[in-house]
Parts: C-alpha cells; structure tokens; sequence
C-alpha cells in the first residue's frame, strides 16, 4: 500500500505538533507547515529520528495572503498530494476590540479564517474522485460570544459553520470534514494572548485539557468520519448550556472568565 500524506497548519506546537506525533507513528508522511522555523525544524527531526517519518516542511506566515497559495503550487511542482488536511494555525488577542490594532484583528481574520478557506478549496480540488479527510480545528468558542476577545471567538465561529456546511455538502462524496472543538487546551497559546500570563494563573484553568489528548480526540473523530469532536465531559456540557442560556447572559459570563 502506498504511503498517505497529511498536510498539518501550525505543526511546530501544541496541538498540530501532537497531531504530527500521532500521524506519524501510523506512518503518514508529513508535509508540515509554521511560522516558527527554529521549533518546526526540531519537530522535523524529532519525528524523523523517533518515527523514520518522511517530512517536509513550510516555514510560512499563513496570516499573509497568498501563503496557502504558495504552498500549494509548491506541492504542485513537486507532484505531491495529500490525503488529509488539517488546518490548525491560528491566534488570537486579548481586550476590547475598540483597544487592539486593526493590523492585528485582520491578520487573526486572514490567518484563522482566509487562510483555512483557501487551503480548503484548493485541497477540495485535488481530493475530488479520490476521497480524502479535512479536519479544521476550531473551539467551543464557536459557541459563544467573546467579549474582550471578540474577533477570535467570530473567526472560531466561522470555522464551525463553515466545516459543518461543506460536510453536507460533500456527504454523497468519498471526501469527510471533522471540525474539532477543544475548550482550554494546554499549549502555549495563553502566553501567545497574554504576555503577563503565569504558570498561577494556568493554575486556575482547571477545565484545561492536555494538546495530546485533544489530538487524540481529533484524530480518532476524523477516523470514524465524524463531523464535529468536542473532547472532554466537561465541554460538552459549557456547549450544551451555550444553547439553552441566552446570548446576552452567556457574553457576561465569557466577558468575566477573559478578565
């Protein structure tokens, strides 16, 4: 049998990084793609050495346009395709929305949402009559307004409704979308956010879940076909009481956790 290949977003850390892990040990080859060349060529190595995985890897700033584009032209050349796809990247920023530089809501809205749109479609094209699995990775932000983090909780929104409707749309097809939807997920995203956050204040994220049992629970539910994973009891339910609380009480709630 011929060897698969997965293309990963943000694969340097956190939960791209774990998804790499797990991918490579049922023996994808990987085509690894992050900002951060310095920790991406370690995670190259790392899984070369302790997997003898094939890997290939994109130092990119996927919050510049055409950077997908590149990408896949590049992998064009090269002949290569992929099997799976998974869009990871992303970022966020935290205060009010009147407060943060427009330069940096629009590169969250070009790297969170354009970015994952454009790889998506230009995938789409190439798995077509050949099947194939897209996993994009959202929050259970999605479910929720957030103040004081506003555009990122929109862009994680987009990101839900989007995988939702291309999955039915491409139900009778041998293609499958997974839209997983983690809650507080230990990764270096915090520090990202918040330059003062500390290992105390972590502390007090009791509901936070581990990157490599979030991508566990990624991969299985993209497995299994599933259209959206939502690891962990207690997302669920802050999921389940998103629907039934109101909007405005619920963005009162979310306002005071991101304090």
């Amino acid at each position: 049998m011929a060897t698969k290949t997965v293309l990963i977003t943000g694969a340097a850390s956190g939960i791209g990084y774990e998804l790499a892990k797990i991918f490579a040990s049922q023996k994808y080859a990987l085509i690894l793609v992050d900002v951060d060349r310095p920790r991406l060529l370690i995670t190259k190595k790392y899984l070369e050495n302790h997997y003898q995985a094939s890997v290939i890897t994109f130092t990119k700033d996927l919050a510049r346009v055409n950077s997908a584009k590149e990408i896949f032209a590049d992998l064009k050349k090269r002949r290569l395709k992929v099997d799976i796809l998974i869009n990871d990247a992303g970022f966020g920023s935290l205060g009010e929305f009147k407060d943060i530089k427009i330069e940096t809501e629009l590169k969250m809205i070009q790297l969170n949402v354009a970015s994952l749109t454009y790889f998506t479609k230009l995938f789409l094209e190439q798995l077509s009559g050949r099947g194939g699995k897209i996993l994009n990775v959202s929050s259970v932000a999605a479910f929720q307004p957030g103040p004081l983090m506003a555009v990122y909780y929109a862009t994680k929104a987009y990101i839900l409704s989007f995988s939702e409707a291309i999955a039915e749309e491409l139900a009778d097809t041998k293609i499958t979308v997974t839209v997983l939807c983690p809650g507080p997920t230990a990764t270096n995203f915090p520090e990202r956010v918040v330059p003062n956050f500390t290992k105390k204040t972590r502390g007090r994220m009791i509901s936070e879940m581990s990157a490599e049992k979030v991508a566990q629970a990624g991969y299985d539910g993209l497995m299994k076909n599933q259209r959206l994973v939502i690891p962990g009891g207690l997302n669920k339910l802050v999921v389940f009481l998103d629907k039934i609380v109101p909007s405005s009480s619920v963005a009162k709630i979310v306002k005071k956790l991101n304090q």
